[in-house]
């Protein structure tokens, strides 16, 4: 399964926004929403089942040089992502919005 993820890229990576299940509503979210950094969209594909219908889970590690979060991917359930973010990451339950 592929997302489009609304993303905000930094000079250290990019942190996740919103995820939509199309690209022309995830750049209508980047039009109607004021979004730090330099707004994006970017297609992923979700590692894994789904755990829930239309629910994924961002994994983010920690970059301690930069004090922040990067985005890592997107998984379908809890047990990958918190895996896959580290120690320190940061895992997020989203929605999948069309």
């Amino acid at each position: 399964m592929q997302v489009y993820v609304v993303v905000s890229r930094y000079m250290v990576g990019v942190q996740d926004c919103a995820i939509y299940d199309n690209r022309e509503s995830a750049l209508k979210h980047i039009e109607g929403n004021e979004i730090g950094g330099n707004p994006d969209v970017i297609k992923l594909e979700v590692f894994g089942e789904l755990e829930k219908d239309n629910h994924v889970f961002t994994s983010s590690y920690y970059d301690p040089s930069h004090d922040s979060h990067i985005l890592e991917g997107i998984y379908g359930n809890y047990e990958n992502a918190k895996s896959a973010s580290g120690e320190k990451g940061l895992v997020l339950g989203r929605d999948i919005y069309s």
